[in-house]
């Protein structure tokens, strides 16, 4: 029986109807895919890093942690050194990109750095305005030690034992700290000044006259708990609680608790390397 006119019109408007809907519908997962794609970070920054934007920091002990500011038109970047197969190491907030330029400023796609030299992070903002704070650190891959054969004499691992034996005897990492501030509140600032590293003391852009200057302005020091987190032989850290109260008559707590420590057989003591916040 042939359809009536009537039916055909509804039959041809509910099609269209369909149709429309389906457009719509694939109009917009279509814009909404755009969308996901363009929060993606590129294979290479968009946006050039000025030199000005670089900061230098050092790698060689725990891991740092850094913050600042991103905008669409300022790039980040930490430049540091590394020897061949080290790992980068790297956390941030998920709406950042970061991207890792080797010595001849090649971008490298694995966090295995595959030479010795300088090194470049480059940190961009996915979009407008955002603050940052990155952690990274390097980490030397574990050397994988070969088998024994049955040809390993008695002779070698009475050697073996005798090299652990005769590991360096180091005093307490944080006996040192404790007497380290005992010393500046005795004011016997030329002797502290000496239990800083180079690198520490070329913190101070003024030297050791910018070092006395600030300490002279500290009227007491409260030491609150030492505590030793970790202490090899070569480095080691300790966490200090320290609370200075000015000679304005202002006091505050150091928030940069955690202190990186280094031997010096030159001096045979240790030596202050670096401050952060854990």
């Amino acid at each position: 029986m042939a359809a009536s006119p009537q039916f055909a019109k509804e039959t041809t408007l509910f099609c269209l109807l369909l149709l429309t809907v389906s457009a719509c519908s694939g109009f917009s997962q279509g814009a909404n895919n755009v969308s996901s794609t363009s929060n993606e970070c590129p294979e290479k920054p968009q946006g050039k890093l000025s030199s000005n934007n670089v900061q230098l920091v050092s790698l060689d002990g725990p891991t740092v942690t850094e913050s600042g500011i991103l905008s669409p038109d300022k790039n980040q970047g930490y430049a540091f050194e590394a020897k061949s197969g080290q790992k980068i190491s790297y956390k941030t907030k998920e709406d950042i990109c970061i991207w890792v330029y080797s010595p001849q400023n090649q971008l490298l796609k694995s966090k295995v750095l595959p030479q010795a030299g300088k090194y470049t992070i480059q940190l961009a903002s996915r979009q407008g305005v955002q603050t940052f704070e990155l952690e990274m650190g390097l980490d030397t891959p574990l050397q994988t030690s070969p088998s024994p054969t049955h040809n390993t004499t008695t002779a070698n691992l009475s050697l073996s034992q005798a090299a652990v034996t005769s590991a360096p005897h180091r005093p307490a990492a944080d006996e040192f700290v404790k007497n380290y501030y005992l010393s500046l509140k005795n004011h016997n600032y030329s002797d502290t000044w000496s239990k800083l590293s180079p690198k520490f003391q070329s913190l101070s852009t003024g030297g050791y006259s910018d070092y006395l200057q600030w300490w002279n302005s500290v009227s007491d020091i409260r030491i609150g708990n030492i505590h030793l987190v970790n202490q090899s032989s070569d480095a080691a850290l300790v966490d200090a609680e320290l609370y200075y109260i000015m000679n304005s008559g202002s006091n505050f707590k150091d928030s940069y608790k955690r202190i990186y420590l280094v031997w010096s057989d030159e001096k045979n003591s240790w030596l202050f390397e670096r401050k952060f916040s854990p």
